[in-house]
Formats: C-alpha cells, sequence, structure tokens
C-alpha cells in the first residue's frame, strides 16, 4: 500500500493548523503521544500495517499542532529501527523512515536538537538501504545527508559521525570503485579514532583501508595497515579478525599462499571468540573460508577448494537462506572459477548464472541463456564481474562445442557490461576514479573487439564488424564526450539559469579545493592538514554530485542528452568524411594485438596485427629523440641515426599495413595510448637516401594532410556546433627570462603578423593577463596564445598556460581552470611548450591543456608536443594564417605553413624538431574570420547603392529597363536578407 495516499493535501494541514490554534488543548501531549505510539508499534508487531499507518498519521497530527518537529522525527526513526531490528522487516522500515524524510515536514528545522534529529534519521535510512538491501546509490545519497546536517551545517566530527557515516560511505565507495573518495573518508576515520584513542575503531579503520589497497593494487601498503592495526592497545576480537582476514586477502594477491592460509587460520580463530547471537561473523567466517578456497584453487588443490567453498556457503545460507547478496554472488564467481579450471564450462557457468541470480532479479540460475535486462542493471562490481566471467566462459564454450549461439550470447555479456560501467562511473565523485574505471573498461573492450570480429569472420554480417567499432568508440573519451554534452544539455532541457548559476559556483568551489590540497602538498605540509584538505575537497565534489542528480531527477531530459548520446556509426562516419573529402584511421591498442578501424566515404576495413613488443617504447623513444634534437649539447648524430630508424620502423607498423597510398589525402587519425603523444606526419615511408639531410627526408606529411581526433563520436559532434564568425584575439605575455621562464623573442611578433591577416585584438606585456582572457576569450572566434606552458603528467588537472599577471609577475592557468570556462571559439592556437602533453589515460587520451580547451567549448585546437623553437615557431603561425585567411582548413594551412618551412629550411633545420611538434585535434572546417562577413556586407550594400543611384539618373529610360533593375535590387535585398538570417543562425 502507498503510505502517501494517507497523508492530508497542503490545504488540509493548513485547516488542521487553524483548528490546533483555535481550540484549547491539553496542557501536556505526552499521555496522547505515548499512546499514539504505542498504538503504532502494537498494529505494526501486528502486521496491520493499514492501521499503524494511519496511527502514525495521528501522532503526526498530534506533534504538528504543538509544532514538535523533533519529537516526530525521533518517533520515525524509532518506530522504523523496530520495524527493522525487531520485527525483521526493514521494507516496513524504510516506509516509515520516509514519512518524515520523502513527505514534506510542515516546517524546515530550526534548532540544534530539531537538526540533529533528521541527520541521525538519514544515517537510519542509509543503514538500512545499506545492509539490507546493498542499496549503494541510496545509501549513498542518505549518508552525503546526514553528513551535510551533522557535520557541516552543526559541525559535528565525534566518533559518532566518523564510524556511523565515515567509515560506511568509504567502504560504499570501495566496493562500487570510487577509490579516491574511499581513501579520503576512510582515513578521516582513521583520524578521529586515533585522536579519541577508539583504538579498537581504528583498528577497523586500518582493515578498510587494507581493503582498498588491495584493490588497487598495493598489497605491502595493505599488509603494512594490517599490521599497525593489529599493534594497536586493548583492541577486540572482531577488529583484530577483521585485520588478519585482510591481511590473508593481501598475502594471497601477493602469492604468498601459505602466509595466506596462516593469517586466515588466526581469523577464524579470533571470530570463534565472538558471541554466536551476532550473525555478521557469520558473513566474515564465509569470507575467510573462500578466500582459503581461492588459495587452494590456485594452487591446484581441487578438492580441498569445493569443500572450503562449500563450508562458505553453508554459512551465507545461514544468514540469509536465498543467499541473495553480494557476498554470495562473490563466492559464486570464485566457485565458478574453480570449475573453469577443471574445465567443467558448464558447471562453471551454473556457478556465474548463482552469482547473478545473487545480485539481479528475475535471472534463471539453472539457464545460461538468461539474461539481465537493461532496466534491472546498477552501480554493483559484482553484476560486472559475473557478466565479464559468463562471456569468457561462453567463448570457451564456442570453442570446445562450435555453437555460434554461445559466442553470440558472449558479446551480448559484454553490451550489458558496458552499461554497468557506466552506471559504476556515474557513482564516482573524484576523476580520477572515473579515469581507471575507463581504463579497466579499454582494456576489457578487447574481448568485445575480438568477438565481434570472431562473427564477422564466421557469419560475414557486416553488422558484426560495426559492432566491434561501436566498442571501440564505446572506449574513447567518454568524459571528455559527457563534459561536451553537459552544456547542450542543460540548455535543451530547459535547466533555468539560476541552478546553472549554481552548477559554476558548485564546479568553481571544487576547483578551489583541489588547488587548496596541490599547493599544500607541494608546500609539504603536515598529513592532519592534507587530511582536512581531502576532506573538503570530497565535500565540495559531494555536493556538486548533488546537484547532478537532482539536476537528472528533474530534468529527465539533461540526463539523457548527456549519458544516452549514439555512438557514430559506420554510415554516420562515411556521410562526414565524404562532406571532409577525408578517411579516418582509428586504432585500438589492445594487450596483445594492434586493431586499426580504416574508413573512407566508400569503405570500411578491420586491419588486425599482433601488438608489436617495441611499439610503446619506439614511439616514446621517437618522441624524446626529436624533441632532444635541438637542445644545446646534444648528440645529434646518434639522435639522427635513432629517430631515421624508429620513424621508418613506426610507419611499417602503424600505416604500411594499411595501404596508405589508397587513402584520401586528408587523413583524420584517431590515435590510442601512447601514441596520442606521436606526430603521424613525421614518420617516413621509406629508408632516406641519406641520413641527416632532413629537408628531403621522405616524411608523411608530403603524402597526407594530417588532422587528430579523441574519438569519431566526438567528432561528428564538434561538427554539428555552430560557431559565430568572430574576432581574433592573441595573448603575449612579456618573458625577461625571470621565474624560470624564458625569454620570448618573437612571441609579441607572432602575434602582430597574425592581426595583419585576420584583424582582431591583441592583448600584450601587462595587458596579456589571466584576467583580461576570463573576461574576454569568451567573445572570440579565434584565440592565440603565444607564451609559455608546463605540462604535469602526474596531476594533468595542473598543466597550467602563464598569463601575465597584469604588472611584472605572472599567473597560471590551469586545466582545471579551463573546465569552468565557456568559449565560443572555432579555433584555439597554443604556441607554447607542451600543450598537447599530459598524463596518458587508456581509452580517455591525454589529459592536456588542448584537452580542457575542447572541454571549455573549442571546436579545434592546434597544440604543441613538446618544447617548440622561437624562430620556427614565428615562421610557421605566420603562414598559418595567411593561408586560414585564403579560406583553407586548419588541417590543410597548417601542413601548407610546414612544407612551407621545409622548403626553405637546410639538412639540419628540416629536422622534425622544428616544425612536427605542432598538431592539430578537432574540427576540419574552415576558419571564417569576420572580414569575410564584413566585405559580403559591404559588397551587398554597395550594390544597392549603386542601384539607388542608377534609379534616380534613369527616370527617361524604358520600363523594360526599369524592370530588369528593379529585379537587380530584389535580388541585392534577398542576398542581405540571407546573409542576416545566416548570421542570427550561428
Amino acid at each position: 500500500m502507498d503510505t502517501r495516499s494517507f497523508w492530508f493535501p497542503h490545504h488540509s494541514v493548513v485547516m488542521l493548523l487553524f483548528v490546533c490554534l483555535g481550540f484549547p488543548q491539553q496542557t501536556s501531549a505526552t499521555p496522547r503521544v505515548e499512546a499514539q505510539l504505542s498504538n503504532a508499534r502494537q498494529y505494526l508487531s501486528a502486521g496491520a500495517q493499514p492501521k499503524a499507518i494511519v496511527a502514525i498519521a495521528g501522532l503526526r497530527d498530534t506533534l504538528l499542532c504543538e509544532d514538535h518537529l523533533e519529537a516526530w522525527l525521533l518517533a520515525c526513526k524509532e518506530l522504523g529501527k523496530y520495524c527493522r531490528d525487531t520485527l525483521a522487516q526493514p521494507a516496513l522500515a524504510l516506509k516509515v523512515f520516509s514519512l518524515a524524510l520523502e513527505e514534506p515536514l510542515w516546517r524546515q528545522p530550526k534548532t540544534t536538537p530539531e537538526w540533529d534529529a533528521l541527520g541521525w534519521l538519514y544515517v537510519h535510512q542509509a543503514y538500512t538501504h545499506n545492509y539490507n538491501f546493498e542499496d549503494y546509490p541510496s545509501a549513498i545519497y542518505s549518508y552525503r545527508q546526514a553528513k551535510s546536517i551533522l557535520a557541516d551545517k552543526l559541525g559535528i566530527e565525534d566518533y559518532y559521525v566518523a564510524k556511523y557515516i565515515y567509515q560506511e560511505l568509504g567502504n560504499i565507495h570501495t566496493r562500487l570503485g570510487d577509490y579516491q573518495a574511499a581513501e579520503v573518508l576512510l582515513q578521516r576515520f582513521l583520524d578521529i579514532c586515533v585522536e579519541l584513542g577508539a583504538f579498537s575503531d581504528a583498528a577497523q579503520a586500518y582493515s578498510d583501508l587494507s581493503i582498498l589497497y588491495v584493490t588497487l593494487g598495493r598489497y605491502e601498503e595493505a599488509i603494512t595497515h594490517c599490521r599497525k592495526g593489529i599493534q594497536l592497545p586493548d583492541i577486540d576480537a572482531v577488529a583484530k579478525g577483521l585485520l588478519f582476514g585482510n591481511m590473508a586477502t593481501a598475502l594471497h594477491a601477493e602469492k604468498k599462499y601459505p602466509q595466506a592460509l596462516e593469517a586466515a587460520q588466526q581469523a577464524l580463530v579470533l571470530f570463534e571468540q565472538i558471541a554466536p547471537e551476532w550473525k555478521m561473523v557469520l558473513g566474515w567466517k564465509a569470507g575467510v573460508l573462500s578466500l582459503m578456497g581461492r588459495v587452494k584453487l590456485e594452487t591446484d588443490q581441487y578438492p580441498a577448494a569445493e569443500t572450503y567453498h562449500q563450508a562458505a556457503l553453508l554459512l551465507y545460507q545461514q544468514l540469509s537462506p536465498a543467499a541473495k547478496n553480494r557476498s554470495a554472488g562473490k563466492l559464486f564467481l570464485s566457485w565458478g572459477r574453480l570449475e573453469e579450471r577443471r574445465h567443467c564450462y558448464d558447471d562453471a557457468l551454473g556457478r556465474i548464472q548463482s552469482a547473478l541470480a545473487s545480485v539481479l532479479p528475475g535471472i534463471q540460475a539453472d539457464n545460461y541463456f538468461s539474461q539481465p535486462r537493461v532496466s534491472d542493471l546498477y552501480a554493483e562490481n559484482t553484476i560486472l564481474e559475473a557478466l565479464l566471467a559468463k562471456a569468457e566462459l561462453l567463448e570457451a564454450l564456442y570453442k570446445q562445442d562450435g555453437r555460434l549461439a554461445d559466442l553470440q550470447l558472449a558479446l551480448d555479456c559484454h553490451e550489458l557490461a558496458f552499461e554497468v560501467e557506466k552506471q559504476l562511473r556515474r557513482s564516482f565523485s573524484y576523476e580520477s576514479s572515473k579515469l581507471l574505471n575507463l581504463e579497466e573498461s579499454h582494456r576489457r573492450c578487447e574481448a568485445a573487439i575480438d568477438l565481434a570480429l570472431q562473427l564477422w569472420r564466421y557469419t560475414g554480417d557486416p553488422l558484426m564488424k560495426a559492432r566491434a567499432l561501436t566498442f571501440a568508440e564505446r572506449s574513447r573519451s567518454i568524459l571528455l564526450m559527457e563534459a561536451f554534452k553537459r552544456s547542450d544539455a542543460t540548455s535543451l532541457a530547459g535547466v533555468p539559469h539560476e541552478l546553472v548559476e549554481r552548477e559554476r559556483a558548485l564546479q568553481a568551489a571544487v576547483a578551489a579545493a583541489e588547488e587548496r590540497l596541490f599547493k599544500a602538498q607541494a608546500e609539504g605540509a603536515p598529513d592532519s592538514t592534507l587530511s582536512n584538505l581531502d576532506a573538503q575537497g570530497w565535500t565540495a565534489r559531494r555536493d556538486y554530485a548533488d546537484w547532478i542528480s537532482s539536476i537528472e531527477s528533474h530534468y529527465p531530459a539533461y540526463y539523457n542528452l548527456k549519458y544516452n548520446y549514439n555512438t557514430a556509426s559506420v554510415e554516420d562516419i562515411q556521410h562526414y568524411l565524404k562532406q571532409s573529402k577525408a578517411g579516418l584511421i582509428s586504432y585500438f591498442l589492445g594487450e596483445k594485438t594492434l586493431y586499426s578501424f580504416v574508413i573512407t566515404p566508400q569503405s570500411f576495413e578491420v586491419v588486425t596485427r599482433p601488438l608489436a613488443d617495441t611499439l610503446i617504447s619506439t614511439t616514446l623513444n621517437l618522441v624524446s629523440n626529436m624533441e632532444a634534437f635541438q637542445m644545446p649539447g646534444a648528440n645529434r648524430q646518434q639522435l639522427a641515426d635513432a629517430y631515421t630508424h624508429q620513424a621508418v620502423s613506426l610507419y611499417e607498423q602503424l600505416l604500411k599495413p594499411l595501404n596508405p597510398s589508397q587513402l584520401p589525402e586528408n587523413l583524420l587519425i584517431i590515435p590510442d595510448g601512447v601514441l596520442s603523444l606521436l606526430p603521424f606526419d613525421a614518420l617516413l615511408s621509406r629508408q632516406p637516401a641519406q641520413v641527416g639531410q632532413f629537408d628531403h627526408y621522405p616524411y608523411l606529411l608530403w603524402e597526407h594532410n594530417i588532422s587528430y581526433g579523441y574519438s569519431a563520436t566526438l567528432q561528428l559532434a564538434l561538427a554539428q556546433r555552430t560557431y559565430p564568425e568572430s574576432d581574433f584575439a592573441g595573448f603575449a605575455p612579456d618573458f625577461s627570462g625571470s621565474r624560470s621562464f624564458s625569454p620570448l623573442r618573437y612571441n609579441a611578433s607572432t602575434l602582430e603578423a597574425a592581426k595583419d591577416f585576420m584583424g582582431g585584438q591583441l592583448f600584450m606585456g601587462a595587458d596579456a593577463s589571466l584576467s583580461h582572457f576570463k573576461s574576454n576569450a569568451g567573445q572570440y572566434g579565434i584565440l592565440h596564445l603565444a607564451t609559455h606552458a608546463q605540462a604535469n603528467t602526474t596531476s594533468s588537472d595542473f598543466s597550467f598556460v602563464v598569463f601575465s599577471d597584469g604588472a611584472k609577475g605572472y599567473d597560471s592557468l590551469f586545466v582545471k581552470d579551463l573546465y569552468l570556462m565557456q568559449l565560443q571559439a572555432r579555433l584555439v592556437v597554443l604556441s607554447a611548450c607542451q600543450t598537447a602533453v599530459g598524463r596518458v589515460f587508456r581509452g580517455e587520451g591525454v589529459i592536456s591543456l588542448a584537452r580542457a580547451f575542447l572541454c571549455a567549448g573549442a571546436g579545434s585546437v592546434i597544440n604543441t608536443l613538446w618544447r617548440i623553437d622561437d624562430v620556427a615557431n614565428r615562421d610557421i603561425m605566420s603562414n598559418f594564417y595567411k593561408n586560414i585567411k585564403k579560406g583553407e582548413t586548419t588541417p590543410t594551412a597548417l601542413r601548407q605553413a610546414k612544407k612551407a618551412y621545409l622548403e626553405r629550411a637546410d639538412s639540419f633545420t628540416g629536422h622534425p624538431a622544428y616544425w612536427a611538434g605542432f598538431v592539430g585535434v578537432g574540427e576540419l572546417d574552415a576558419v571564417r574570420p569576420t572580414w569575410r562577413s564584413w566585405w559580403s556586407w559591404a559588397a551587398g550594400g554597395g550594390l544597392l547603392l549603386l542601384i539607388g543611384l542608377l534609379f534616380g539618373g534613369i527616370g527617361k529610360w524604358g520600363s523594360g529597363a526599369k524592370l530588369q533593375l528593379s529585379r537587380l535590387a530584389a535580388y541585392a535585398r534577398l542576398f542581405l536578407i540571407r546573409k542576416n538570417r545566416a548570421a542570427q543562425a550561428q
């Protein structure tokens, strides 16, 4: 029954208040409240829920009349606890909690006791979601609400907040994979417990952190934390048993099997000391037995492994007869691996189906063709692991029995796994956790691509080949695509302006918290300071995450526009390439295979080759050697030999198998992994006639016009955006060589030359300040930053571009700050050092300044892979803008500028160090500066003026001539109307 139907509508509540205030009341309502509470409890005990709800509604009416909000909140908490803990009816408990939390209170709390009561009511709701239903998203929401009231509003950070909010939230984040958030919260829990001398709880904090570190592969750190916890004074058997159990887990992960079994035995001995009525110990024992089973499995002791798994299952069944929980699911997963090792694939699939049935409704454990519905999936890594294990087993079954249906079902499992990954990613607070999730997704994606290609080869179905491309696209630059979609989603979903402004304020708060922590780390601040700053950062992210959840709830279109976009199809890509007169090469670096998706307007091929062991190292060495060539004191002969060999080798691995001579001259390359750092136009199509004559090398530049993208899907989205025809703006701070920034001799003259071609405005010297950039950048269609930059390959959000501070110093624009900006520039030119460099994440690409400008709204970015020579920078950029003025596309303008540079270079300055570092990423269309528009208007206006003069002077002309001139005037007016409409559309 829907308990909400028992509440009065708003006008009835107002009437009730009037009645309460208008008639004399008893001097004390305590006896009445106690009687109503007793009646509600009796009805709940008897299973008479409708009568119980009526009794609770009466209690609310009584307390409303007295305006006793604290008593109402406490009553809901106590009745809910009674349902959950005494009656063992957690679903009913949630209904009771919701009477105060989901139905509107008659007023907001005012006093500290009222807020405190509301906060702890949220804690109990969260606990029920967490432990009774394993509904982690709902639990996270309720715990966050409790934290925002108790810790943030009331300033309470005592033992109870640490124990019942920070610890619980931290462990949930560990389960879901939001590891940075988990570490922040669990460390805060530990700090508070140590400060208060609550050593048994501090031991639990060490235990929980050890689980996190095992998950992250930091095994030694996990073992160290377990030992620290065990050494604490006066800790109870529960805490010590958990520490030994987690130490066993870390030792098992390190393959130290005898030590792992010894620690597991110690954990079991300690758990035996715990009173049997404490049922949670059954789950802990089962977890240790399951671990011991995995040890026996990995040491090929299969009968013993079977025995331990069966013993663990019996304990889980004592906890829950149906064994419907994630712990049982994990056990079945382990059991499935045992059966797989014994090559009993049918039995293994049965165990995996049981794992899915443990965490999902409607799954038939005895029928492996039973698959979950997409609508039933949620953020739970047990589901993800089970689906991927099932896909692996189905492929093994196919190899054994040859049924294509098994292979098709395996591919469907990967489709479902992708949906679970997406939901997990959405639950994360930290970008770092999302990036780790995407790296794992990229690794798993190789199996899906390979399955799709197998089905294509066996069946000849072109849809299977297309699905392989779809999987590759799904693993690319997802966060960049979501950031790109976010602004469109906000406007198209009708999100009010004030809420958009609220989002910007929340984003700014997150960025400020990150910067405080970054500076404190750089200054070597004490651990306590860093812990507090970490906690502040988590709070800022939580507030922003709550805003997003609220928007997604109230504006469903926002969610669909941001997350449920379509991956680009082969047909979509071919249509785009036809318009761009280009071909596309999309690389996917697997663990063992290099996949190349080659698409032209007329064809689509997939080329696979074994991944050479040296590909990654050769790529990194090539880039390093090219940059080093221009450095003083470099051994240029050695570097020239190395570059020549590596450039030919990489061409033969990456391009020769694709028949590049058959591809269009214009090539859009979607690199993957470290290939994102590679300037393809510097690769050599053959061995040069003479090593060192760099101006005559057979560069790919001579054969193809190359541009780059993060994904084909993003490329199409960029092409669909409209950009205004607006002015050029250049920023060139003055560098005197102080503060470790070397002088730039030609940055000002480079921009002056660009202005001669493009018009617009220059911000030079002290005027090239960060404040001027932030206040003016959004007005311009072309932005050029001729300055210094620095890549941060460990904390990519703190890569930065250097501006003036408006006086004689310098200021920095960080990547994280760019995420907050809104640009409308079709083109951004970053002729500063290392603007395309950053930490490389598999799948997402390089987290660089160039990527940040695309996030901020730029259509395309010219950026740099290494330190660029000042003279070469001036010459290439001057020719680049000359070509832009001619109407060339950005890639063509850049290529022609490089070719012009090479044609004037000698055998030394023709080295790629001087020209290949400039790369373009993003939209391929031509840039249309404002001067074109003004000439069009001027031409149209002049034509009208000429016609007007002619009409004034030909009064004696014949009617035929007048008719022709009238038509001419109409055509001129139509021309101007169309120009006006085009301008409005942009």
